[in-house]
This record gives C-alpha cells, structure tokens and sequence, in this order.
C-alpha cells in the first residue's frame, strides 16, 4: 500500500492520478501563502478570471460567487456532464461516492497499459468544461474549509478535526510518513474508514496498491 501526494496543486489545472489502483482527487492552487484565498467567494473570483471557462461552469460559479457556497446539485450536474463526455467516447466512468461529498475516480479496472493512457487522455480531455473548476472548488469547501495551500496540511488538518489524528500532530510527520512510502501498517489511522479516505482525497492524495 502506498499514498502519492499529487501536489503542487496548480490554478485551474487538475492534477489527475489515475493509474490502476489509484484514482484523481480535487486540485489546490499553487501559491506561496499559507492560504489559496480569504473565502470561497474570493477564490470563485479568481477563477472566473479565466476566459476559458465554459457556460456551464461560467454559470455554475457566477451562482457560487452570489450564494458564497456550491451547491451539490451542481457538482451533481458536473458530473453528469462528465459522463455524457465520456459515454460519447464509449468510455465508463467508475465512481464512488465518498463520505464529504466528493466523488472518487478511478481508471477502469480492465484496462491495461496503453489502454489505460488512452482512457487517462480521454478523461482530462472531457473534464475540460465539466468538472475541472467545480471539482477544485466543492473539494476545498468540503474537506479544505481554511483554504489551506499545502496538501499535507490539509490532509493533517482534515484527519485532526474528524478524530483519527491526535490535535498535536503535526504536517511534517505526516510528509516524512509519505515519503518513507511504508505499508499499510504504518500509518496511524485506517486507510480503510471513510472519512480518513474522504481526508486524503480530498486533500489530494491517491492510494492504492503497487
């Protein structure tokens, strides 16, 4: 068992990991502060700036930016376009629903070598537009509520405040545990519990087996 941390999370680019065994998890931005934004309405700003953005997603933040909060029917609807994308291409999309809200994407389990590359391709291409934004934003007000920058931080924070890490633990030794890449044992909390997996996708990180 290992978990990657899929950081620097960089400004409207998702960083997905979706080898056999692994699976995406929302994106940070890159910054050098502690914190992405002052509020989610400030960091919603800051994407719209984006020319690129689609009419969904236009739509969908514009709706954020007033009500200071996305709402799950439009991560819900981000989603369905998502799959629509991807049936169009004949491809599935295997999901699991996590306990925060988040959705967890992996590479179907049949497919092998380059036929995994080609469903990766075919995955970032149809996230343009559909989730890309809207999955970064719901995964910050889900399991990042301080709009923290550092995904070691988050994942610590996130496992502090639902139990399953001691309030005196701290970002470093979590980092130095993912770095040593041990096995499931090592770890002080059960990669198995929903909410410890909700933490660490929701702060980026993808485990599975090598």
């Amino acid at each position: 068992m290992r978990i990657r941390g899929l950081g620097p999370w960089m400004l409207i680019t998702l960083t997905a990991l979706l080898l056999a065994g692994c699976s995406s998890g929302p994106t940070v931005m890159e910054t050098d502060s502690p914190r992405v934004a002052e509020s989610l309405t400030d960091l919603v700003r800051q994407f719209l700036k984006d020319d690129k953005l689609s009419a969904f997603e236009k739509e969908v933040l514009e709706r954020t930016e007033k009500t200071g909060r996305l709402e799950a029917a439009d991560y819900e609807e981000a989603y369905n376009h998502l799959r629509r994308c991807m049936a169009t291409r004949s491809l599935t999309l295997p999901v699991s629903k996590l306990n925060n809200g988040l959705y967890q994407v992996s590479a179907p389990d049949s497919l092998k070598g380059t036929e995994i590359d080609k469903w990766v391709d075919e995955y970032g291409q149809c996230s343009e537009g559909t989730i890309k934004v809207i999955e970064t934003l719901y995964g910050a007000q889900q399991t990042n509520p301080d709009l923290l920058s550092d995904g070691a931080q988050v994942a610590v924070s996130c496992l502090i405040r639902s139990g399953h890490l001691p309030p005196d633990y701290t970002r470093d030794r979590f980092e130095k545990l993912i770095r040593e890449r041990g096995g499931r044992d090592s770890f002080p909390f059960d990669l198995d519990n929903p909410d410890v997996k909700s933490c660490l996708h929701g702060a980026g990180y993808a485990f599975g087996v090598e």
